[in-house]
């Protein structure tokens, strides 16, 4: 699926507001998934089943899940979601941006997370027993009872790389041993990204990445944020040449 609109659907007894896949390949490209609700989860999409969907520039803002995932929720399902961007959802649980359990491990790259809710845990993403990779994303505006940016337990351990968690609430990162058990300590997998708070691992900021606007949705970086020149230098450059910026927008 290329282009177009998928906006104001309801799944009314179940999941997927949006777009439900369950086992689906293929790509959806340039596609707006706005205003969808789901009475169980997934109110933009709900992937499940070995659905391995390419998700590439697309808007998912506004949805609605009365459970988990306002979002995106996956469940045994990785997909890439690259220059994405998951804002004003909102989760009646866990997971307003995005919500991952039973093992999935979907690629982030260069999206941003921002402005979505959830009544308990994860604002921006929740995990659960699942280790995605975020590189190059934003997760700011997020807000939930715990683990604003992202929560996850039951093992889980993603990835964050490349990345600023910045302005969620009431903090950004919150990762347990169990379901609500210790705080799983720093494991190298979190590294060369500005967290607030400051999170242990190479290369990682705890400072003010200077957004242009956040309070218009503008999560562009200002000339001079510290962010600019500050990510890891074995990672590609950026596309003017200069060393890898942290966050979902190279400065231009």
């Amino acid at each position: 699926m290329s282009g177009g609109e998928l906006r104001a659907n309801q799944a009314q007894t179940g999941n997927g507001g949006g777009l439900y896949s369950s086992g689906g390949q293929g790509q959806c490209e340039s596609v707006t998934m706005a205003d969808n609700i789901a009475a169980g989860h997934g109110g933009g999409a709900y992937l499940e089943n070995n659905s391995h969907l390419s998700l590439v520039d697309c808007y998912l803002q506004g949805n609605r899940a009365d459970m988990t995932g306002g979002g995106i929720r996956c469940d045994v399902s990785s997909p890439l979601i690259t220059g994405c961007s998951l804002t004003e959802n909102e989760a009646g649980t866990n997971g307003g941006g995005l919500h991952c359990r039973n093992g999935s491990a979907p690629v982030v790259t260069r999206t941003l997370i921002a402005d979505n809710r959830a009544a308990a845990n994860g604002g921006g993403a929740y995990l659960g027993t699942s280790s995605p990779t975020f590189e190059h994303c934003t997760f700011s505006g997020n807000q939930a009872l715990s683990g604003g940016g992202v929560f996850g337990r039951s093992l889980s351990r993603p990835i964050i790389h490349n990345s600023i968690l910045w302005g969620d609430g009431p903090d950004e990162l919150v990762l347990l041993i169990g379901f609500s058990g210790s705080p799983v300590p720093a494991s190298g997998r979190i590294t060369w990204s500005d967290i607030g708070g400051g999170f242990l691992g190479a290369g990682n900021l705890n400072v003010d990445p200077l957004f242009v606007d956040p309070q218009a949705g503008n999560y562009q970086l200002q000339a001079g944020s510290p962010c600019i020149d500050a990510g890891d230098p074995a990672s590609p450059g950026d596309p003017d040449g200069s060393r890898s910026d942290m966050g979902a927008f190279a400065h231009q």
